[in-house]
């Protein structure tokens, strides 16, 4: 499954509202949508996989009226996207988001102000969605989450220089792979 355009425009607003554009080189966002802040693994099946975990998302999202699958229809905007990232080998299990924002290269956007909680999983998407009973692009989504490990969430809000917006990360072991996981961007004002 590839990334439609409109999903590719709003994963491209997540990636330009997060990372400067001077700092989108440390990253390494390849051509699929990926982050790759630790540098592009050498098995080409993680690739597929991130380029198939951004792809569902963004479809899921979209069938449910909302720009990102993370931040849900509560987002005040539908302008940004969900896309996934690779950090590999490391601790990034719950209770570690500083470690991940910083393996991702957001510790930047942390401030004295910023606040990080933790967001309850259900069926590995965010809890506070009460998704009853999930749609297939939904469900898709879902399956793709379940190869993930130990999946766990939060969200920053009041990050450096961005009036009203909440960054959400999803985060899990994939066997065989390392951490990966999704990145989205919501707005509260």
């Amino acid at each position: 499954m590839s990334v439609t355009a409109s999903a590719a425009q709003a994963v491209s607003a997540t990636v330009a509202a997060l990372f400067p554009e001077a700092g989108r080189s440390s990253v390494l966002l390849d051509d699929e949508l990926i982050l790759y802040p630790q540098g592009r693994p050498e098995d080409e099946a993680i690739a597929g996989y991130l380029a198939g975990l951004t792809a569902h998302a963004n479809v899921a999202a979209n069938s449910i009226a909302c720009g990102s699958i993370l931040a849900g229809p509560s987002s005040e905007t539908d302008e940004f996207g969900d896309i996934a990232f690779w950090l590999g080998e490391g601790d990034f299990g719950a209770g570690h988001e500083t470690q991940v924002l910083e393996a991702l290269h957001l510790a930047a956007l942390l401030t004295a102000q910023t606040m990080i909680s933790p967001i309850i999983l259900s069926s590995y998407l965010p809890a506070a969605q009460r998704l009853s009973s999930p749609n297939g692009e939904t469900q898709r989504l879902i399956g793709e989450l379940g190869q993930l490990r130990d999946a766990w969430c939060f969200r920053v809000e009041r990050l450096a220089g961005s009036e009203g917006l909440v960054m959400y990360v999803l985060v899990g072991f994939k066997d065989g792979a390392g951490w990966a996981g999704l990145l989205g961007l919501g707005v509260w004002t």
